[in-house]
């Protein structure tokens, strides 16, 4: 059986996404997921890298991390409002944790820049815990959305 492309005109429905809304749908939700994931996944992966003076740069990890974790948000049960509601969420965590690490090192004169790496991998890794807990426990949608 010939697929003709529109479901309208009596032509079978495979139940595919793509049936109705073309490429260009899935194509930006895979973008979406990929920049999100992209924005929570560097700054924790540069962190743990430069600790441990790791031979990959931050970049290959943060984009293999984002382009494979993009599946569930498109073909899967994850939604991008969720998402978006996941990177708000961390960014006030880091942002709040940030400025009490930043209190912290002034009351203490200061830290050692191993010290310094690894609260930063401190202060990314709890804000991933907070905004799982928030978002994906407590149901927190700053987007409304989820």
């Amino acid at each position: 059986m010939q697929w003709s492309g529109n479901p309208r005109r009596g032509a079978p429905v495979t139940g595919d996404r793509r049936d109705d809304e073309g490429y260009a749908g899935p194509t930006v939700d895979v973008l979406a997921a990929t920049v999100g994931l992209g924005f929570v996944t560097y700054p924790l992966a540069r962190s743990v890298l430069s600790l441990l003076g790791g031979p990959l740069p931050a970049g290959l990890v943060t984009g293999v991390v984002a382009v494979g974790g993009a599946y569930p948000f498109v073909a899967g049960p994850w939604s991008l409002a969720t998402l978006g509601d996941y990177v708000l969420v961390w960014t006030a965590w880091v942002v709040a944790l940030a400025a009490v690490a930043l209190a912290v090192a002034m009351l203490a004169g200061g830290l050692t820049p191993v010290l310094a790496q690894a609260t930063q991998v401190l202060l990314f890794s709890l804000a991933h815990l907070g905004a799982l807990v928030a978002v994906g426990v407590c149901g927190v949608a700053p987007t409304g959305r989820s």
